[in-house]
């Protein structure tokens, strides 16, 4: 989250959320020390003040940033939001934790909930032991060596035959 700057986070939290002067530095800082992704959703949400609700109600825990607890699930954000906006974030979220790939990963393993940066599949194979897939993946979400990462990329997945794979 390059683009969310000390300075933008201090000028949304101290001009544009509902945030109590003496809490801004704080809630400054932590969102600076890893709770950018969490504050960028509620900031387009139009929600950002509720960023001291996250903070208040603990949703980071043994000594994890908000950020590294992403994603979170519908029941634990209606903690802090109500249903139609835990809803919402919960959506968001995957704008923001979907998997960059790399060419020096040879292999990766992903939690069955991920999302996937896929904007088109294909299957073209498959056997008794797995499915093959031709993907294609929008730039921003890979980093492959001699591949312009501006633009949109194709690659083959495979996928297991015992594991549920579905794209959107």
């Amino acid at each position: 989250m390059s683009g969310l700057s000390s300075e933008v986070i201090q000028d949304l939290i101290q001009n544009h959320c509902d945030i109590e002067p003496y809490a801004v530095q704080e809630i400054t800082q932590t969102v600076e020390a890893g709770a950018r992704k969490v504050f960028a959703i509620l900031v387009l949400m139009r929600e950002g003040q509720k960023i001291a609700a996250f903070l208040e109600h603990h949703l980071q825990s043994d000594g994890q940033t908000l950020d590294s607890r992403l994603p979170f699930f519908e029941s634990e954000l209606k903690m802090v939001l109500n249903p139609d906006l835990a809803s919402e974030f919960e959506e968001l979220q995957w704008e923001f934790i979907a998997p960059i790939f790399s060419h020096r990963l040879l292999h990766r393993n992903l939690q069955m909930d991920s999302r996937l940066p896929f904007i088109e599949s294909r299957k073209i194979g498959g056997g008794g032991f797995a499915y093959v897939y031709e993907v294609v993946i929008p730039a921003g979400h890979h980093n492959f060596k001699g591949v312009d990462s501006t633009q949109v990329s194709s690659v083959i997945l495979n996928s297991f035959a015992n594991e549920f794979l579905t794209f959107e």
